[in-house]
């Protein structure tokens, strides 16, 4: 962090007549997509599945720009509320579980599954690399930190194999799920405009550095911790652009992010007694975003 903020110092030094700023402010729908796999003995005995549609969203975020190239970029995302659901698929004793979700032995279904926040923000250094006419392409390093927590209330249950069926309390909290995703990345852009109106396109491919997740039992006074190495994380995005004067432009875009599934270790936590267990290699996560947005960028 010492060497990027030593770096960056040169480029503060220019005067600000120099300099070209915009702050974008924009709104939004979220989609979510969040497995959580468990193991014992190498065998997945658990996965739940956790969904959110149609979240709203916020964004804003501040470029700036210098005549030698450079450009600073910072950028954030919330998002609460949306269509939630968690579905639990479980396969116990010596069943098999097959690729998919089928010859589960217990499941339970949760449609008031809310989440409760999905939070992103991301900073990124670049410079431009190629002009030709209308046609832009850069390169920028950046770091993205990201977390998102659901809880299921409530819901109806499968167990044994269909032999004991029944529906939980729906005041009851039944799971919590958080997932922290700290990413750094390469990214390369491109762009091209004709006139007032302009297409901008980008690619990162980043690397999770430690993600982990923390999943509340609340019925059972459980909290499980799981923490995962290093996995590969891809996020695509494209944005058209309407100039409307020098100091405003209207946007609308899309994007899509995915962590791959990534294996871990557990530690298991008693609420009530606090003694804990190590399970190694028995988590396993994903994570995936799509968002849909419009919004204006004004310049000073």
């Amino acid at each position: 962090m010492i060497r990027v903020a030593l770096a960056l110092l040169p480029l503060l030094a220019v005067p600000a007549a120099a300099q070209e700023a915009q702050i974008a402010l924009g709104t939004g729908v979220l989609g979510l997509h969040a497995d959580e796999i468990v193991y014992e003995g190498g065998k997945r005995i658990s996965h739940l599945v956790w969904t959110t549609s149609a979240a709203p969203l916020l964004t804003a975020g501040l470029e700036v720009r210098w005549p030698e190239g450079w450009r600073l970029d910072v950028d954030g995302s919330f998002a609460v509320s949306g269509v939630s659901f968690m579905a639990d698929y479980d396969w116990l004793g010596a069943v098999q579980p097959a690729a998919g979700f089928e010859d589960w032995t217990d499941r339970s279904l949760h449609p008031d599954t809310r989440l409760d926040f999905y939070a992103s923000g991301r900073a990124a250094i670049g410079h431009g690399l190629v002009t030709a006419g209308p046609v832009e392409i850069g390169a920028a390093l950046g770091g993205r930190y990201s977390a998102v927590r659901w809880t299921a209330w409530g819901g109806s249950y499968s167990y044994n194999s269909g032999t004991d069926i029944g529906s939980f309390d729906p005041r009851a909290r039944i799971i919590s799920y958080e997932q922290r995703m700290p990413v750094g990345f390469v990214r390369l852009d491109a762009s091209a405009g004709s006139g007032a109106l302009r297409l901008d396109g980008s690619a990162e491919l980043g690397l999770a550095l430690g993600p982990n997740d923390i999943d509340d039992h609340w019925l059972r006074g459980l909290r499980f911790y799981d923490r995962f190495g290093v996995t590969p994380v891809l996020r695509l995005a494209a944005d058209a652009s309407y100039t409307v004067s020098d100091r405003l432009t209207l946007t609308a875009g899309a994007s899509f992010e995915h962590l791959f599934t990534v294996r871990g270790d557990t530690l298991m936590v008693d609420r009530t007694t606090g003694e804990s267990v190590l399970l190694p290699d028995g988590a396993a996560m994903s994570f995936s975003a799509l968002t849909l947005r419009a919004g204006a960028i004004g310049r000073f």
